[in-house]
């Protein structure tokens, strides 16, 4: 070996040496990461596995093997702390084989300090089940509540479900309120079943105008309305009164044409429905179905293109059926019209009319295309010479060729015309409507009918096509005469129930006005009828004279004049309204005449007559009342006065007085079981007061406050335990006023 001594040795040396120390340092650093990644992950899955099993021992019923609480709900601590040392023993179990001394710490320190968090992560999960189980116990709670009808309890049991901090102050509010609207919902419904005038009378009171929305209340009117008249809730179901028609078809068929409520198309496809001929109109009254359903409003709400789809519907179907439109087709131009509608802002331009007016004016023809179609037939020799053509056009024209060939051929022009005009009406629609649902969407009627003549002209060929001359605004103002007329003419709640009054031409000698009518809402005591404007009173003897108003020129309602109203139009009184459950603030166009107190007592009482009643109340099994029995009216007048189910009335007063047997009865009238704290049954001039008096109270402090079953009534009626039940008989109040109940 040369002389290590020297420096080039030396320093050869040193550099072997430093690189040995490197890589000892990296395989040290290496051998102790992987140890320490395969200890992390051991001590990762010892954590989930704590709180997987803390989390099952949590979800045992209490008073289980291997629950921590007893039966009574108390913790177990004892078994807690072996849980968690338990687990406490499986980290410390865990050991490492790490090369340098300060990893094996960093290791052992992070060891003790997942120790240490064991017993604040168990009693954190503890915490997250206790608020767990509690909000359940506290949504089952409520749950039963709301089935009971005990939205009192409810309410108190929302506003401790805060105080414990299981809710939000926010979620309290909001679950109060809902609380609020379904009591007031459930005591409608009570009230709507036994007194639904009074129900009426709620939907306009502020407490529920503030609790639901328009809609909600419309429905709920609705629904009392409904249970009047299943057949129609709508205010027209009311015009029951009937003029005769007519028995001379052809003078009814002039007359409807005087009217204006029918159009001479109209009148036409009724004659060939008569006939049986409904086949050969199918197609103009499909077309003409399809371009209605298309009409445009853009004034009308949502319900009201729901009452316009009812009456387009019920048009159509009503006369049209038998000649083939159905209900599917109906519904589908509809629909498809909606979705038009739907992206349209401005209300449509009346295309149909205008290309009719061209049509007219022969305006409605490309002649180049026209001649070149026809060239064949121009004149009487291309007629005569015949082909497959002409022969085809003889058969749709039920031609032979025996007639004339100069008026076969006349005839043969003109449809040929109103062939080629269809096709090019076709082809203007079809562009036009393409442009207005999507750069005319907000185009006004100026702006569409530019477009048009522009397309027209176009397709056409004609530069000289023009609506100037005629008015651009005459056809539209046309169409909403029309419009009005069929509003009048469609009898969409046809009257199928109750009497029919002839009206004699006597009857008719006063003018008709047309008015709008609609419904007073502050006099709520006066009767049923119509208040006049001051400028319609002239001569008018109010409480006397009536007056007849009619939508179609043949349903009539009558109603008498019972005051005066400010404004310039009628307005039926709100016992009207109530009557009909109708909207108070809906009107309507009618046609009214004022009749003599003579020639309207008779209609008036026909009505009345014709009007559907409403159901009589019939108790079945009446003889087990026994000695309630003379009184059973009483219980009706009071359920119906201060709306209160007449029969749970006379279920408790079948429990309190056995039947009408008890001394209480008897002796003091008292036939409500009525007994102060501190003293005996309490006694009442008369057993129809004491009735009254039970009803009042049990609107006012039960109905009222959201106890409205026999199980929530009796807990406060007559509780278990009260100073006025020494012999301790309220514990069978609710089974015995239940069976009671059930047995009328």
């Amino acid at each position: 070996m040369p002389d290590v001594s020297s420096k080039p040795v030396q320093r050869a040396l040193q550099n072997a040496q430093e690189f040995v120390s490197d890589v000892a340092h990296q395989y040290q650093c290496m051998k102790d990461f992987g140890e320490q990644t395969r200890l992390e992950g051991r001590m990762n899955d010892l954590a989930s596995e704590f709180e997987q099993e803390m989390t099952r021992r949590l979800g045992f019923a209490r008073g289980h093997e291997l629950s921590f609480y007893d039966r009574d709900g108390r913790l177990k601590e004892s078994a807690l702390n072996t849980f968690v040392r338990n687990y406490e023993g499986k980290f410390r179990e865990l050991k490492g084989s790490f090369v340098s001394q300060e990893e094996a710490a960093r290791f052992g320190a992070r060891q003790q300090d997942v120790m240490r968090r064991l017993q604040g992560r168990a009693s954190e999960l503890m915490l997250k089940g206790q608020i767990q189980e509690s909000r359940q116990a506290f949504e089952e709670g409520l749950k039963g509540d709301l089935d009971r009808g005990d939205y009192i309890t409810a309410k108190g049991r929302y506003v401790q479900a805060h105080q414990a901090g299981i809710i939000t102050e926010t979620a309290m509010r909001n679950g109060i309120s809902r609380v609020d609207k379904s009591g007031a919902l459930h005591h409608f419904k009570n009230l709507a079943a036994t007194n639904p005038g009074g129900a009426y009378d709620l939907l306009w009171s502020e407490e529920y105008r503030n609790k639901f929305s328009p809609a909600e209340l419309e429905e709920m009117r609705r629904g009392l309305a409904a249970g009047r008249d299943k057949a129609s809730h709508d205010f027209f179901r009311s015009f029951v009164l009937t003029v005769p028609e007519s028995s001379n078809k052809k003078k009814r068929a002039n007359e409807l044409a005087q009217s204006g409520n029918y159009t001479a198309q109209e009148i036409r496809w009724g004659v060939f429905m008569q006939a049986g001929r409904g086949g050969e109109v199918i197609d103009e009254i499909r077309a003409a179905a399809i371009a209605e359903a298309r009409a445009f409003n853009p004034s009308l709400s949502d319900e009201g293109m729901e009452l316009a789809r009812e009456k387009y519907i019920d048009k159509y179907l009503g006369r049209y059926e038998s000649a083939g439109i159905t209900k599917e087709f109906l519904n589908r131009q509809w629909s498809e019209a909606e979705k038009i509608r739907k992206t349209l802002k401005t209300p449509d331009l009346d295309v149909d009319s205008r290309l009719y007016l061209l049509e007219k004016r022969g305006l409605l023809l490309n002649q180049g295309a026209f001649n070149a179609e026809n060239q064949p037939y121009s004149n009487k020799e291309g007629w005569e010479s015949g082909g497959k053509f002409r022969d085809e056009f003889m058969g749709q024209l039920g031609l032979t060729g025996t007639e004339d060939a100069e008026k076969a051929r006349d005839k043969y022009m003109a449809y040929a015309r109103a062939v080629h005009a269809d096709g090019l009406r076709a082809q203007i629609k079809e562009r036009f409507n393409f442009w207005r649902t999507t750069e005319g969407k907000e185009a006004t009627q100026a702006e569409q009918q530019v477009k048009l003549i522009s397309l027209t002209r176009e397709i056409t060929g004609n530069s000289n096509v023009s609506f100037e001359d005629e008015g651009p605004s005459l056809m539209d103002q046309a169409r909403e005469w029309s419009y009005r007329a069929q509003q009048n003419k469609f009898d969409v709640w046809k009257a199928k129930q109750g009497e029919v009054v002839e009206l004699s031409g006597t009857q008719q000698q006063e003018p008709l006005q047309r008015v709008s009518v609609g419904f007073d809402t502050t006099r709520k005591d006066l009767p049923d009828g119509i208040l006049l404007p001051r400028s319609m009173m002239e001569g008018v003897r109010e409480g006397e004279d009536a007056v007849v108003l009619t939508y179609d020129n043949k349903h009539l309602k009558v109603a008498c004049v019972v005051g005066v109203c400010d404004g310039d139009t009628p307005q039926l009184t709100y016992a009207a309204a109530r009557r009909g459950k109708y909207n108070l603030n809906e009107s309507y166009e009618l046609d009214m005449r004022i009749l003599r107190e003579s020639e309207a007592r008779p209609l008036l009482e026909a009505q009345e007559a014709a009007v559907p009643a409403g159901k009589a109340v019939k108790l079945k099994n009446e003889t087990n009342l026994k000695g309630l029995l003379p009184y059973k009216q009483a219980f009706m007048d009071s359920g119906q006065k201060y709306g209160v189910d007449p029969k749970l009335l006379i279920a408790i007063s079948m429990h309190e007085t056995g039947k009408g047997t008890s001394a209480a009865f008897l002796r003091k009238n008292n036939a409500m079981g009525i007994s102060p704290n501190g003293g005996g049954p309490r006694a009442f001039s008369s057993v129809e007061e004491s009735i009254d008096y039970a009803a009042r109270m049990l609107r006012k402090h039960y109905l009222d406050q959201g106890l409205t079953t026999i199980a929530a009534i009796g807990g406060k009626y007559a509780p278990a335990g009260a100073g006025n039940d020494p012999r301790g008989l309220n514990k069978h109040w609710i089974q015995g006023v239940s069976r009671y109940y059930d047995s009328l």
